[in-house]
């Protein structure tokens, strides 16, 4: 890549060695690893840390170009797919919507999970004291179906009540695996919020640190970090690991070993066998509604440029529903012309014969609309008063 210097290149391409055998990361673990490993000029500091920033920035984007051009020939020097990297600060909230009712249907095909922990003896969570290493154990909670938490320093007191009225209605022991910085504040936000949390919800349940460790520091050569002299907590942090204990944040700990720690504490707690059980009767449900959306999307649907709309108000009966209705709907010509099909029109009879009169047609629509029963009348008129 022109116009990069040599030391730039060859922290790009080192970074990407490291993403390569373990991704994705965020740029504050990526520094950590480049660190530990002393394996090339690399200092732990901000100068450094903001060197590594533009140059992974670089590396991205150069590959994303390579993307849009459509993939011609190798892959760029000096770049590194961008899914690699994770900036949990700045993921987007978006509004789930679907084209038609065939890709809803679609998209709960895929979504569809059974919660394989109701018979397990344990409830299990992962609560994290900061956000930014959740992207690197996300798709191991999404594996195993837990609950993630993130903290952000000391849980506020929605938070704790949030958990404690969640916890107070679990009839099983709980067990929450908690990742912190090894420092005076990470140490006393563990103890204080499991401590809150019990009180909000009137029980006790276990709480067990996975990382970070004192010992992890030598182990993996962790950058160590003084002692903050205007902690408050300092003292009691001093008694318990030394005069000169070393500090070392949550993210310098390398995302492998984390993901590997988080695994194995999860799957220490299932009884695999009832696991199994919960699997074979998923893949039953599964067949049901691969059934249903086959059925769901053979059915005519709704176009970008159709006015045909059909609505389904509430209804007190028991065996009203939109997959009923839709099945009921007749063909697309039917819908049209503003007159329901036989099938439709017995089963709206049969409806209203049970005194459901909850229907009512959307003004300016000219199809005939489940549940219509009667003159359009005023807003609110035709309808059963509760």
């Amino acid at each position: 890549m022109r116009g990069l210097s040599e030391s730039t290149k060859e922290l790009i391409e080192y970074s990407r060695r490291l993403l390569e055998v373990d991704h994705p990361q965020t740029l504050r673990q990526l520094h950590y690893a480049i660190f530990s490993r002393q394996e090339i000029e690399y200092a732990n500091d901000k100068a450094s840390y903001a060197r590594l920033s533009r140059a992974t920035t670089t590396a991205r984007r150069s590959y994303r170009q390579w993307q849009l051009a459509g993939e011609i020939g190798p892959e760029p020097a000096c770049s590194i797919p961008p899914e690699w990297m994770i900036d949990e600060g700045r993921q987007p909230e978006t509004v789930n919507v679907w084209q038609d009712a065939a890709s809803y249907i679609e998209t709960v095909k895929r979504c569809y999970r059974r919660d394989n922990w109701q018979d397990q003896a344990h409830h299990v969570e992962v609560w994290s004291e900061k956000g930014s290493i959740m992207g690197a154990i996300r798709p191991l909670a999404e594996q195993w179906g837990v609950t993630l938490r993130v903290c952000h320093g000391f849980g506020s007191t929605g938070m704790e009540q949030q958990i404690g009225e969640s916890f107070a209605g679990i009839n099983k022991p709980i067990t929450v695996y908690y990742l912190g910085d090894h420092d005076p504040s990470g140490r006393v936000i563990e103890s204080d919020i499991h401590h809150r949390v019990e009180t909000a919800c009137g029980r006790d349940f276990t709480m067990e640190r996975l990382a970070i460790h004192a010992a992890d520091i030598k182990r993996f050569n962790l950058p160590p970090q003084r002692i903050k002299a205007t902690d408050s907590r300092s003292a009691g942090f001093r008694r318990e690991f030394g005069s000169d204990a070393a500090t070392v944040e949550l993210d310098a700990l390398p995302a492998a070993e984390l993901r590997q720690r988080v695994e194995e504490a999860i799957t220490s707690l299932i009884d695999f066998m009832q696991w199994s059980r919960q699997l074979t009767v998923q893949e039953v449900e599964f067949a049901c509604i691969a059934n249903i959306a086959a059925t769901i999307k053979a059915l005519p649907q709704r176009g970008p440029h159709d006015d045909t709309r059909f609505a389904c108000a509430n209804s007190s009966s028991p065996t009203s529903g939109a997959g009923e209705v839709m099945a009921r709907a007749g063909t697309g010509s039917e819908r049209k012309s503003g007159m329901p099909s036989p099938d439709l029109r017995a089963w709206m009879n049969a409806q209203a014969g049970a005194g459901v009169t909850s229907y009512h047609r959307e003004e300016g629509t000219p199809a005939i609309q489940p549940g219509l029963h009667g003159r359009r009348g005023q807003p609110g008129e035709g309808r059963r008063e509760r």
